[in-house]
């Protein structure tokens, strides 16, 4: 599905008509994954002005997840960050990046939490890095998933509603630290099954204009945003 920076997807805490079968409110209160296959359009990217950083799947607040950015020598990287309550009792960033070599290329993204190491890691086709944090992660339970934005509630100042140019094709969200073969074999066979713990999975085949719908059978389909109607979804 291509993205133009203009649209996103979300998927709320919980299900106002209580048909999530998995709500995805406090998945990241312990292990999480997010996956994500994509081509992004790095040349729409600006480092001067807003089109800079876009959310690919992220929890909104104190953003959660994975995001592309281009930085101020115009270098493109794949970020992969949580924010946690630090020594101090002040909320302090925690990222890892991925510097991008090819700008063409289509990822195969993962990023992976995992709260009794405290540790997070992101990926790219076999490629992993991680990084280890003190502290512990903020409270997200009442953050929205967003897919192709960070926030794009007209509450969320527009600098950080970060709108992604891409064409995405699938998007998972796990409630478990998947290993790396799990991973590579998500991507390389399309589907999920009961023991990845999926608490959504989006292969955008199966949609309505304002709907994607949820492979892994939960429930939890993505909705288009829109600010004309979306205090019906919440």
């Amino acid at each position: 599905m291509k993205f133009n920076g203009s649209e996103a997807y979300f998927l709320t805490p919980t299900n106002k008509y209580g048909l999530s079968k998995v709500e995805p409110k406090n998945i990241t209160e312990d292990n999480f994954t997010y996956l994500a296959r994509l081509t992004i359009d790095w040349d729409k990217m600006n480092k001067d002005d807003l089109t800079k950083e876009g959310g690919i799947v992220v929890k909104n607040g104190m953003h959660c997840g994975l995001m592309a950015f281009r930085d101020h020598k115009n270098m493109c990287y794949i970020r992969g960050c949580i924010w946690v309550t630090g020594p101090d009792g002040l909320p302090m960033l925690i990222d890892r990046c991925i510097e991008v070599q090819d700008t063409q290329k289509v990822f195969e993204l993962s990023f992976t939490h995992i709260k009794s190491e405290r540790r997070i890691i992101i990926g790219d086709q076999g490629f992993f890095l991680d990084r280890i944090y003190e502290g512990d992660i903020v409270d997200y339970s009442s953050s929205w998933f967003w897919v192709a934005c960070c926030n794009a509630l007209e509450s969320c100042d527009e600098e950080h509603r970060n709108y992604l140019r891409a064409d995405i094709n699938m998007v998972g969200i796990f409630g478990k630290a998947l290993s790396e073969t799990e991973i590579l074999n998500v991507f390389k066979e399309n589907k999920v099954n009961e023991s990845l713990n999926p608490v959504g999975f989006f292969d955008f085949k199966k949609q309505t204009p304002y709907k994607v719908y949820d492979e892994s059978k939960n429930g939890n389909n993505l909705v288009k945003f829109d600010n004309a109607w979306f205090d019906n979804v919440q």
